[in-house]
């Protein structure tokens, strides 16, 4: 989930699997992505989602990496898909970051 407040124009988001999305930020170093991370997972977790009154179990992982010198599309993909399985496995915020 992420308002509309918090993107900004260059950011691109985009639905890469059945429940992953991938958001780029071109114009923010990997620090700014987590803290961008950590702000999503706050809001989708605090967001209320219920069915018919009932509140509903949500969680959220977040995989963070940043493009270096050499990588392809699938090699960056890949580290954010290996940070997004660890941090399926963390207790609390869910968001680990692999350079």
């Amino acid at each position: 989930m992420c308002s509309n407040r918090r993107a900004s124009a260059s950011n691109i988001v985009c639905r890469y699997g059945g429940d992953e999305f991938v958001i780029l930020l071109p114009d923010t170093h990997v620090q700014g992505a987590e803290v961008f991370a950590r702000s999503a997972c706050d809001e989708v977790l605090n967001a209320g989602f219920n069915d018919n009154g009932k509140p509903l179990d949500v969680s959220i992982s977040c995989g963070v990496t940043e493009l270096v010198t050499g990588d392809t599309l699938e090699s960056a993909i890949g580290r954010a898909d290996e940070a997004m399985y660890q941090a399926k496995k963390m207790d609390g915020m869910k968001v680990s970051v692999v350079s």
